[in-house]
């Protein structure tokens, strides 16, 4: 990187080189090409006065903990108090600020434009002097909505409503350069980019709205398969993307009556879910990578309560997992001359009530599996095991500014061995490599890689359907980073029963707690859960654990001090795919579903 915050490590903007991009779309501070890692935040509450310097402070330290450094108030919300500002201005989070206009078209009438002026100076003046507040944006989502099936109006009327639509950004613009002429403005969320930024004027590029070339882009596609990297867009910026997942249980269960409202095309859960078409999307793409089973709603009714829970287990696990491929294919982009991605901030950090959603933290401020993913993929030093066709790369992410030395390991844990036979020839035949890798800074750099027969050759026994590997990096005064990866889909494995165990716990802390989980074999997607009265989060959850490796995570009260008489046997409960997958008959293989069709998946609940 040069003086100017350049970088000179590859051709990214050099137009010699073959598919090398012709713009940028990044931030630099203090000199510094920084990568955003970031979440959207939509209101805190649905009654503002409900929304409380704690409510804030809790929901934007989950932020910080998850290694967020960027959080876009979204326009379709409101204006956040000032708690909110000046928490980001303490803990070094940058604010990509929308003006609240969002998913509609605005007259440009004198009144309107008038509106608009006093709207925006008065926002201008409360917000523009927070440090924090990194940029401004004109809008949520009008110039993509012109490109909407469903808008006919706008389509039939280009001209005019384009018109309109400048002189409302342009008045936007000059409201907030009036208060700031220093401000970053960008007209749109997602837009190509302005063609035209003076002082004088501003004009932005037409076209195609998701054009990966220019500018920043929304992403949804719920009929792709969300853990193929390939199926998200090599984009620069990425301001919105997501999938969704219901509540944790005990959030979903305080807010309906579970014994008449839960269950898979149950009238009430269909309801908490303000998309269309939606349960047949999820059984879709739940059906690509987990076992299913053949009937979700038997007549038995402890045995459809049952099923009902496997099915909000493996929606949080598939969640996790669709923004773990998301956010690991960006994040090493950013070292990809073709796109440079330089940000992404997903859709959603928080929740607005107990429904599906696409937010990491749910409405009573449990971390969702998802949360925690969030955490793995956004650590400044992160190491991704990625499957790429017939091979396995090995990438290590750095956020960091200077080159740094990571001591790489990698294993190769066989569902064969047993913790009665973890001996240290067992050890040494997990351990199948170990190396030191040179990291350049602010990189993304691919550290190995190797044809999945070779590597599953260097422990005998191993085929894709009975071993993971899991790779890990340690750089020094650095956490070190983890990453697993299963070489099948789950519904592919046959897994054993692991007697999955909590093995111990003990108060760290005052306001902490160690909790140790056992295994008697591999167990994949291991969640942890606290139990009522407690409520908090941990530093790491949803992982596989290797029966050689007893692992301990950190439990961390939301409810101020423990004692030990809060650390009662069922405290703390611990669950894996395992748990979610014992059914005698399965579902076959799934189809893509028809748009529009029934969100029941049978005849249980008649209309």
């Amino acid at each position: 990187m040069d003086d100017k915050g350049d970088w000179t490590m590859f051709p990214g903007l050099d137009p010699n080189v073959k598919g090398a991009v012709p713009e940028s779309y990044y931030f630099r501070i203090n000199g510094i090409p920084i990568y955003l890692k970031g979440a959207n935040v939509i209101p805190m509450t649905v009654i503002p006065s409900n929304t409380t310097t704690e409510v804030i402070n809790t929901m934007l330290t989950a932020a910080l903990e998850a290694n967020q450094n960027l959080l876009r108030v979204w326009g379709g919300g409101l204006y956040h108090p000032q708690a909110f500002y000046d928490f980001c201005d303490e803990h070094g989070i940058l604010i990509w600020q929308d003006a609240m206009f969002g998913g509609s078209h605005y007259p440009r009438d004198p009144e309107m434009l008038q509106n608009i002026w006093e709207e925006i100076t008065q926002q201008a003046e409360r917000l523009s002097w927070h440090p924090s507040v990194a940029l401004w944006c004109g809008n949520n989502e009008l110039e993509l909505s012109y490109e909407w099936p469903n808008n006919t109006m706008v389509r039939s009327n280009r001209n005019m409503f384009v018109t309109d639509y400048m002189k409302n950004i342009q008045t936007v613009r000059k409201a907030i350069k009036k208060v700031n002429p220093s401000s970053i403005f960008v007209s749109s969320s997602p837009t190509k980019g302005a063609l035209v930024d003076t002082p004088e004027d501003y004009q932005i590029r037409w076209g195609w709205i998701s054009d990966t070339r220019y500018g920043s882009v929304h992403h949804y596609e719920y009929l792709a398969d969300c853990e193929d990297f390939r199926s998200y867009p090599a984009a620069k910026f990425v301001t919105e993307f997501g999938w969704q997942s219901y509540p944790l249980p005990e959030t979903y269960a305080a807010a309906m009556i579970p014994e008449t409202d839960w269950g898979v095309g149950n009238p009430m859960n269909e309801f908490r879910n303000r998309r269309t078409d939606v349960t047949p999307q999820f059984l879709y793409q739940y059906g690509l990578h987990f076992k299913l089973p053949k009937e979700w709603n038997p007549e038995d009714p402890k045995e459809r309560m049952s099923r009902f829970k496997d099915y909000l287990w493996i929606g949080h696990m598939q969640h996790m997992r669709c923004y773990e491929t998301a956010l690991n294919y960006w994040r090493r982009l950013r070292s990809n001359p073709q796109s440079i991605t330089m940000g992404v901030m997903y859709w959603q950090l928080n929740d607005i009530w107990a429904g599906a959603s696409w937010s990491s933290v749910d409405i009573s401020g449990r971390w969702k599996p998802v949360h925690y993913a969030v955490k793995r993929s956004y650590a400044p030093i992160a190491v991704q095991a990625v499957r790429d066709y017939g091979k396995v790369d090995i990438f290590i992410v750095s956020d960091l500014v200077n080159p740094v030395n990571a001591t790489v390991k990698l294993q190769l844990v066989s569902l064969n061995d047993t913790a009665a036979s973890c001996s240290e020839g067992t050890a040494a035949a997990q351990n199948i490599m170990e190396f030191t890798a040179t990291v350049p800074g602010l990189f993304a750099s691919r550290v190995l890689s190797k044809n999945i027969d070779d590597l599953l050759a260097l422990r005998s026994g191993c085929s894709v359907s009975t071993c993971y590997i899991t790779a890990t990096a340690t750089v020094p005064e650095v956490a070190v980073s983890e990453s697993q990866l299963w070489l099948a889909p789950f519904r592919d494995i046959s897994f054993p029963n692991p007697n999955l165990r909590i093995e111990g716990v003990k108060l760290a802390s005052p306001e902490t707690v160690n909790v140790t989980v056992a295994t008697d074999v591999p167990a994949a997607l291991v969640l942890v859960s606290e139990t009522d009265p407690l409520l908090g989060h941990f530093d790491d959850n949803a992982f596989s654990v290797n029966p050689c490796e007893r692992r301990t995570i950190t439990f961390m009260s939301k409810k101020g001090q423990l004692s030990d008489a809060d650390l009662v046997p069922s405290a703390f409960v611990v669950e894996s795919l395992y748990d979610h997958s014992r059914w005698e008959e399965f579902a076959e293989a799934p189809t893509i579903p028809a748009i529009g069709v029934a969100n029941k998946v049978n005849d249980v609940y008649p209309s």
